[in-house]
């Protein structure tokens, strides 16, 4: 399908898709750094009421930030243990947040085992994915800074201009740094995780892995699947394909469908005769004069975010995720069309100025590029 063919939303998210901080050649591989990896027990990193009942040792794992080239750089990765108070003889769990990037898996998970029953019986790891989280070193927290500030940026010109910018500065401090920007990806993370099992001196683990995490575990899968009992993959990105070559695609497909099965229910059918065509009138509108939209602060005060195509599509995209969010699509296109604009853009837009999933662009750059 040629640029000019596709629809909007495939145009728009392959746009989106389309950055990538760099692509340089592979070097010759180095030899391992004696005495890595290793454990180093550190204080936890999360404290509340919830852990006051919970056995945990955390620390840090040390490990080489290349595998495959000449360098002293490490890598610490965030780790948290759960230790069973009665132990079952069950193999441990470790527990693979998504991304890549994000929070980490210990702000992410740490509460929620900790009041779940499954310590009790068996331990728990949780760790903070190379690049993610806790875990050091940190990757360009100022490209963060700016692109959180582009992100919300009325002209698409503009922001694409302010993210080129930041990635160029991003570029040149990890090199000023030392920072061997072909070591962050997932073969690395993989090789990560197997380090840590054989670190805690585990035989045989447990693997539960979230969208990101499912796509490690898959990986792990295939180079340490001698030393894994079980594996749940929740919401998995698949191995064999690049999700940013497949989603405009699937984006299209996934709208067209919507457009279909509101087309076959008889009560969508009749209030929403034109839903295709108004979803194209919609991003028409919005990419040419975005929608500004309120957005309350926590210190009282307030944002302005911009809805244009680009957002349109992919909060759209947010909300196939769930039977309710989906169901109003129909009915939010409409009033962004001819209703109440203002209402519709402010819960299409929600309560953040930026994804969650945005954190963290560097590492997911890197990944993906």
């Amino acid at each position: 399908m040629t640029s000019r063919h596709r629809s909007p939303a495939a145009r728009v998210i392959a746009a989106f898709n389309g950055a990538a901080l760099l692509a340089v050649a592979v070097a010759p591989k180095a030899a391992a750094q004696s005495g890595l990896p290793r454990f180093q027990r550190g204080d936890c990193l999360m404290d509340g009421e919830w852990a006051r009942d919970v056995r945990r040792e955390c620390g840090w794992l040390i490990v080489p930030e290349s595998r495959d080239r000449a360098s002293a750089n490490t890598v610490r990765l965030a780790v948290e243990i759960f230790r069973a108070k009665e132990p079952s003889g069950a193999p441990p769990l470790v527990l693979l947040h998504g991304g890549p990037g994000g929070p980490g898996g210990i702000q992410t998970y740490s509460a929620g085992v900790a009041r779940s029953p499954v310590p009790r019986h068996r331990e728990v790891v949780i760790y903070d994915q190379r690049g993610a989280g806790f875990s050091e070193p940190k990757l360009c927290p100022a490209y963060e800074k700016v692109a959180d500030s582009a992100y919300n940026l009325r002209e698409g010109a503009e922001k694409e201009r302010k993210l080129s910018e930041a990635r160029r500065a991003c570029v040149a401090e990890l090199d000023a740094k030392g920072i061997d920007r072909l070591a962050y990806n997932t073969e690395a993370s993989v090789a990560d995780l197997i380090d840590l099992r054989r670190t805690l001196g585990y035989v045989s683990w447990d693997i539960r892995g979230l969208s990101y995490g499912a796509r490690l575990a898959q990986e792990a899968m295939v180079r340490d699947g001698q030393a894994i009992r079980a594996v749940v993959l929740s919401s998995p990105k698949a191995r064999s394909f690049s999700i940013q070559s497949e989603q405009p695609l699937s984006t299209q497909r996934a709208f067209e469908r919507l457009f279909a099965a509101c087309t076959l229910q008889p009560s969508c059918r009749e209030a929403f005769p034109a839903v295709d065509r108004d979803f194209n009138a919609v991003y028409a509108d919005v990419t040419k004069s975005p929608l500004p939209v309120p957005i309350p602060l926590p210190d009282g005060r307030s944002d302005t975010v911009w809805l244009d195509g680009d957002r349109l599509v992919s909060r759209i995209r947010e909300r196939m995720g769930t039977s309710a969010g989906l169901g109003r699509v129909p009915l939010l296109l409409h009033e962004l069309r001819a209703g109440d604009r203002s209402r519709a853009a402010r819960e299409i837009v929600g309560d953040d100025s930026v994804p969650g999933f945005l954190a963290n662009r560097a590492l997911r750059e890197l990944v993906n590029c």
